[in-house]
């Protein structure tokens, strides 16, 4: 069978025999141009976050978690920052802020109870007795002014707890104690504006964009709840700025519903921990509430934030974690202060 030659001439190719006149190969490249990438100076005292990740499309910064002592670690990307500080406008179009409404059609997680839950539940309980964390006395369930009307006291609740997102409990009480002074409604977040009420948050983490999506969640409060607060989980999530965590604990402090298990990086970070979410752990808030309240008993629900949360900010710190003096140090999977058994004589 005859040879096929082909031979390219230009654009054209040639399919046969000898082509006539002189063909000189040519080899082109294409070679990529560097893009560089230029950042406007940061002119404002905001925090930014430390690095960007790309997660379900939405880009969410790698934050740093606070005990209440001060101590600092870098984490990744988390759910709670997806859901509740999803765009620096506040905007609720769906092409720039995750869908709060559309509740996954997965199954729940579930796990087995773990063996010695109790056991381990009774010490932290035992640890938590003096009520020494800085969640006790200033945590979002201790800012509003008990003395206003319950629907006021409410919105207080609510605000704190958009407030609280990556900040001590200590820098969100002082900035509630400067709204209230001011006077803390739906009517005084609608009037105040964006600079003066920044002013106010400053030095809560993000406080410029908490500030718009309080005022923009005051702007719903008035159209369509009467300036009260909404008392479901899904209708608060359909608020700017909260979350999962954020409307679980407001249905407990706010409306006193047990409905689920407000899970922050204290919980998330303990339950992994003691391997209450199961042998292979979990990497999402969500699912740790999932495997929570799979095994744990409903009445339990309520206290196990702040007991938790306490706990992780005196004791099993997310650095340096004080194992040694926990009572836990013989049974808990992670602990570093297991007391060695005594060896035995050989006969």
């Amino acid at each position: 069978m005859a040879s096929r030659n082909r031979k390219r001439i230009g654009n054209t190719a040639a399919v046969g025999g000898d082509v006539p006149g002189d063909v000189s190969k040519k080899t082109t490249s294409r070679s990529r141009q560097a893009i560089k990438i230029e950042f406007e100076p940061d002119v404002n005292n905001e925090e930014k976050p430390d690095l960007m990740s790309l997660k379900d499309g939405i880009e969410v910064p790698m934050i740093k978690s606070e005990t209440g002592d001060g101590d600092t670690q870098t984490e990744g990307p988390t759910q709670v920052l997806k859901s509740e500080d999803a765009t620096a406008s506040g905007s609720t179009d769906a092409a720039t802020t995750p869908a709060k409404n559309k509740r996954s059609k997965r199954e729940p997680l579930k796990v087995e109870p773990p063996s010695n839950w109790q056991k381990v539940l009774e010490n932290i309980k035992i640890m938590r007795s003096t009520k020494t964390a800085a969640v006790d006395t200033m945590g979002c369930e201790r800012t509003a002014d008990l003395t206003v009307d319950p629907k006021i006291q409410r919105f207080q609740t609510l605000v704190s707890l958009m407030l609280s997102s990556q900040t001590k409990d200590q820098v969100t009480y002082a900035a509630m104690e400067r709204l209230k002074a001011r006077g803390l409604t739906v009517q005084s977040m609608l009037d105040v504006d964006e600079k003066e009420l920044g002013d106010l948050l400053n030095p809560v983490s993000f406080y410029k964009r908490k500030s718009i999506y309080i005022k923009k969640a005051a702007k719903m409060l008035r159209d369509s709840y009467a300036d009260d607060i909404p008392a479901t989980v899904e209708d608060l999530m359909s608020l700017p700025g909260v979350g999962p965590k954020m409307a679980y604990i407001c249905m407990n402090a706010a409306w006193n519903e047990n409905v689920g298990i407000g899970v922050d990086t204290h919980v998330h970070r303990i339950a992994n921990r003691l391997k209450w979410t199961g042998v292979k752990g979990t990497n999402d808030p969500e699912k740790t509430r999932e495997a929570l309240e799979s095994w744990m008993p409903k009445e339990l629900w309520q206290e196990t934030n702040i007991l938790l949360v306490g706990f992780g900010q005196e004791i099993c710190r997310p650095v340096g974690p004080k194992c040694d003096t926990c009572l836990n140090k013989d049974i808990c999977p992670s602990s570093t202060a297991k007391t060695k058994k005594p060896k035995k004589l050989k006969a």
